[in-house]
Formats: structure tokens, C-alpha cells, sequence
């Protein structure tokens, strides 16, 4: 906040966040294509070398590019990859969500009503743990 008002700050204008928020298909297709191209150089490439720590490198490559295909499964979840919905939940879920064996289909449907919901809430969220229920004191 600034200081002395009470207006928060904006970081971005309308104007620039409806660029960020513009599909780019494109650029969709080529981050899903760089993913699995260094999914499979990673395991070609411990399977050419043969060696343990080839493939314990392969191992930490390999997870961090599922980590990116998570991202951009959830963001197919939002539909944001292609404006086709048919094109973005097949690409989504046959190139990103079931080789991590979910399915955008199941996720889409709680992420959308989770996000309208937040949007909606004028409470903040509870805070605690998570582990046991609250109980109410009478």
C-alpha cells in the first residue's frame, strides 16, 4: 500500500494483464514439445551412457520436466492453452495430465468451482493445520 492512502498499488494496468492473459497457442505447443524433448534426451542419454550417475542425472531431469508438464496441465485445466476447448482437453490430458496418471477431466471441474469460489468469498480462509476437524465450543 501506499503510504498516508488507502488505495492499494497496482503492479500491472488492465491493459498489460490482458496481454499476459492472451492464449498463445504457439507458444503452448512449443512448451509441451521442449518438455518431452528433454524427457527423452534425458533418458536417452542415461541409456547411452550407462553409468549411475548418468542415470541419477536423468532422474532429477526427468522430475523437474514432470514438474512443467504439471503446470501446463493446470493451466489446460483452466483452459488457457487453446481456445479450442476439444484441442486444449486432448492435448491436455493426453500429453500432460495421463503421463503423470491424472486427468484433466477430473481436476478441471473442483479447479474451476474452487477458483469461482475464492472469488466469490468476501471471508478470509481459515487458518490451522488441516490435519483434524474444528469443533465449534458451545
Amino acid at each position: 500500500m501506499a503510504s498516508g492512502t488507502n488505495a492499494p498499488e497496482r503492479f500491472l494496468d488492465i491493459a498489460e494483464l490482458r496481454e499476459l492473459s492472451r492464449r498463445r497457442p504457439g507458444r503452448a505447443a512449443l512448451a509441451i514439445a521442449r518438455q518431452w524433448a528433454v524427457i527423452l534426451a534425458a533418458a536417452a542419454g542415461a541409456v547411452y551412457g550407462d553409468r549411475w550417475y548418468g542415470y541419477l542425472l536423468a532422474i532429477v531431469v526427468i522430475a523437474t520436466r514432470q514438474h512443467a508438464l504439471a503446470v501446463l496441465m493446470h493451466d489446460g485445466a483452466h483452459r488457457l492453452l487453446f481456445a479450442d476447448r476439444r484441442v486444449n482437453d486432448l492435448v491436455s490430458d493426453l500429453l500432460l495430465a495421463f503421463p503423470l496418471f491424472i486427468s484433466t477431466t477430473l481436476i478441471s471441474t473442483p479447479t474451476a468451482t474452487r477458483t469461482a469460489t475464492r472469488r466469490r468469498s468476501t471471508t478470509p480462509p481459515a487458518t490451522g493445520s488441516g490435519c483434524s476437524p474444528r469443533t465449534r465450543s458451545p
